[in-house]
């Protein structure tokens, strides 16, 4: 009981949702983390710091040292860093690519999976992290049906004493 009680709800927005979407209601993975460890796991994941939509353009690779065919998507923009990993939006496809960039020109190089219609724009929201932390949250449901359980035996026993003290006053 102390562990829910220790717990504090936030209410956010998801940047990635737009600025109209509903607020939710939640936990904060670091807090649940110093509380209840085992409910927080670590993973891959993004954080949205960068929730920028860019033209891009499209160039098929095919090297033959290399299995499959891929694209290079050309990016206007001198915002992103080298080396990073960032998480891509287009249509329906949301992956993971890594920034290589040289002289003012982002390029990331995808599988060929993706298909290109127009208009061109590739949406960037976020950095790819290895330690994203994430609330288990059928553990936190668990914490809680426990402890309403133990709130309903002590409810029953408190009736019971009411009762038994009621018939000593009579």
């Amino acid at each position: 009981m102390d562990k829910i009680l220790a717990l504090e709800t936030v209410s956010y927005n998801l940047i990635e949702d737009g600025p109209d979407a509903p607020t939710k209601i939640g936990f904060i993975a670091q807090q649940v983390k110093k509380i209840i460890p085992d409910a927080v796991s670590e993973a891959q994941g993004y954080t949205c710091e960068i929730m920028e939509t860019f033209d891009f353009t499209v160039v098929d690779v095919e090297i033959t040292k290399e299995k499959d065919p891929h694209h290079i998507l050309t990016v206007d923009t001198n915002i992103l860093e080298n080396g990073q990993s960032y998480r891509l939006v287009y249509g329906g496809y949301q992956r993971d690519y890594v920034a290589n960039v040289e002289d003012g020109i982002t390029t990331f190089k995808t599988n060929n999976k993706w298909e290109f219609d127009e208009p061109k724009k590739i949406k960037v929201i976020g950095k790819t992290v290895d330690d994203f932390m994430r609330v288990r949250h059928e553990d936190i449901y668990n914490l809680h049906h426990s402890s309403i359980q133990q709130l309903h035996k002590n409810n029953v026993a408190l009736k019971e004493e009411v009762a038994s003290l009621r018939k000593m006053v009579e």
